[in-house]
């Protein structure tokens, strides 16, 4: 790199390493993927265009035409992915539409955009031509509430563990047969302070409370986290004591599947997109 290159620009040399080696013979550019991508539709990159040395051959990139060269990289830009034309090795870049879904779950059904053992999964449930993520995961066996959508940004910021969203679930749980009301009541006081469910973590504290009594041994509970660990409620449930039979995603955000049978999907309102990223601090207002 450059000497005397002023920090915080790193996300441009990132930027550029991501299209070596796709570039070169390609006739197609792929688009830039999203997690290197900053604020509302743009990414912080050096002015104008230039010359990167790294293991691979230069890089060439271009800003609507403009070119540099190492020497003139100390001056920091704003550029617009939606307005600017960018290029690598003079070929135009382009940049997908942000596209937002909410999906309700079925069972059976990966959380993943592609699936290795050729099972059906999420992204495979909604008609999108956009290269869509899920926003966190449930479980293949369990249900409800799941959004789609290939902004990085959010997606990052809304999963993250350190943003501490809350997420709402009902479990039907099963329980000791001897255990009465106030005994399940009373370990579900326990997710309240945490507790140390795999390899030393800790969980962050959680809501819990009982829904309805099914049968003898067996109880619908609300259970309220700000983070989604793999397989987490499941195993806290483990922790004192109950089994879960049927876990379901219901709210996220504000957003719940209502009106949505298994399987259904719809587009996120405007107004729905601008709660998220408020949400997730990336507008204000």
């Amino acid at each position: 790199a450059p000497a005397g290159r002023p920090q915080g620009t790193h996300n441009f040399e990132n930027f550029v390493d991501l299209f070596i080696g796709f570039t070169d013979g390609q006739e197609d550019v792929p688009p830039l993927l999203d997690g290197f991508q900053l604020g509302q539709g743009a990414f912080e990159g050096f002015a104008g265009v230039g010359v990167l040395e790294h293991d691979q051959p230069h890089v060439e990139v271009g800003v609507e035409g403009q070119r540099t060269d190492d020497a003139v990289f100390g001056g920091v830009a704003r550029v617009d992915v939606e307005k600017d034309k960018i290029t690598v090795h003079d070929k135009l870049l382009s940049f997908e539409k942000k596209v937002y879904f909410l999906l309700h779950k079925p069972l059976g059904v990966v959380s993943t955009a592609r699936d290795d053992r050729a099972r059906k999964t999420v992204v495979d449930l909604a008609p999108s031509k956009e290269r869509l993520v899920p926003v966190g995961r449930l479980d293949i066996n369990s249900s409800g509430l799941l959004l789609l959508t290939n902004d990085g940004e959010l997606t990052y910021r809304l999963t993250h563990p350190k943003f501490e969203h809350e997420k709402e679930y009902e479990a039907l749980i099963q329980v000791p047969h001897d255990w009465d009301k106030k005994a399940v009541e009373a370990a579900l006081k326990k997710f309240v302070h945490g507790m140390r469910i795999v390899h030393g973590f800790k969980t962050s504290p959680a809501q819990a409370k009982i829904l309805s009594q099914k049968s003898n041994d067996r109880y619908l509970i609300s259970i309220t986290l700000h983070e989604g660990r793999k397989r987490q409620i499941k195993r806290m449930c483990r922790k004192v004591g109950h089994r879960v039979r049927a876990l379901e995603r219901i709210d996220f955000g504000g957003l719940t599947a209502a009106g949505l049978k298994p399987g259904e999907w719809r587009y996120l309102a405007p107004e729905e997109v601008a709660r998220l990223k408020r949400m997730a601090g990336l507008e204000t207002g």
